[in-house]
């Protein structure tokens, strides 16, 4: 469409509609719009599985749904795309050292084993979501400090299986893959006193430009049904937080930046190997779990990064 002076330039030869974009397949779920280019994939209800159950707590859990507030925020990021997508598929067991001025602040709480209560989701095609509960001696709000108000309109549309998932929900990282991250986090919005926790929402797509180079597109949803002091304060957190000059933000891309950066050297490469061992030996049982997928009742785990990895192993090795 922006060919200048075609007409001229091209003699009459030019034909705009022999020369269409790609057309891509296209499916919709929770307000998500999705594409491929590859004819042969799945399709979404296939691929998604299970992992729809935890899309509707997060993304689809009130009659009107989500709306994207303000446009997304991007940048760049010297490391790998799969550092990121591992990181909110798995890793909760970073959260202490990671950020630990969080700590410092009186954001975190100093016991190291805090980020650890909760499960982690393990599901199928490489999908995996984090759920960290509260630990037993610090009480939060349930139903992830949202108002009453979206409480009430959620109460609405999800099942009890996901309303009791929600309930017990505080930080939930998540990734679809390849390479769809969520978060959704309670949080204290600021460093004063006494100051309510106010959750946030925030969806991002990792894109590759490269092996040692990413774009982050991050967005910030709320519920259309939030009242406005809400949606005014949960964009704050977030962008106090986990926008491009959040506080947990750069904590993360500093740690991605750097594993890229070392795994370049000749001695990484010939000496250095990742490993993925925590919680080889941990019970999966479901218990009273009420979701689906494959459950390990600690966040300090890496069964999500080994199911991240062999998904995409198993993918890179095909014909």
């Amino acid at each position: 469409m922006g060919a200048p002076a075609a007409k001229e330039a091209y003699k009459g030869a030019f034909e705009r509609n022999k020369f269409k974009l790609v057309n891509a397949r296209v499916e919709t779920y929770a307000g998500l719009v999705f594409a491929t280019f590859n004819e042969d994939a799945p399709s979404l209800d296939e691929w998604l599985g299970d992992a729809k159950f935890y899309l509707d707590c997060y993304f689809d859990r009130t009659p009107q749904g989500m709306e994207v507030v303000g446009p997304p925020m991007r940048w760049v990021i010297n490391a790998n795309w799969k550092s990121a997508a591992d990181n909110f598929a798995s890793d909760s067991y970073h959260t202490l050292m990671t950020h630990y001025s969080g700590v410092e602040l009186g954001q975190l709480p100093p016991n190291p084993m805090f980020a650890s209560h909760g499960v982690q989701v393990a599901l199928e095609n490489g999908h995996g979501i984090g759920i960290v509960g509260a630990p037993p001696n610090i009480p939060l709000p349930e139903y992830l400090g949202l108002p009453e108000e979206v409480v009430t309109e959620v109460k609405k549309k999800l099942t009890d299986q996901q309303l009791e998932t929600l309930r017990r929900s505080n930080f939930v990282p998540g990734n679809i893959f390849p390479n769809l991250s969520i978060l959704n986090v309670m949080q204290l919005p600021g460093l004063e006193e006494n100051e309510a926790p106010i959750p946030f929402m925030t969806m991002r797509v990792w894109i590759p430009r490269g092996p040692q180079e990413l774009e982050l597109i991050s967005w910030f949803l709320v519920e259309k049904e939030a009242p406005q002091w809400f949606k005014d304060q949960s964009r704050d957190n977030y962008i106090r937080n986990f926008g491009a000059s959040g506080m947990f933000e750069a904590d993360d891309a500093e740690i991605w930046t750097g594993i890229a950066r070392v795994t370049q050297g000749v001695t990484a490469r010939q000496k250095l190997k990742l490993q993925y061992i925590m919680g080889l030996d941990a019970d999966h049982d479901p218990k009273d779990w009420p979701g689906p997928g494959k459950i390990t009742h600690t966040t300090y785990t890496e069964e999500n990064s080994r199911n991240f990895f062999g998904q995409w192993a198993k993918l890179m090795s095909e014909k």
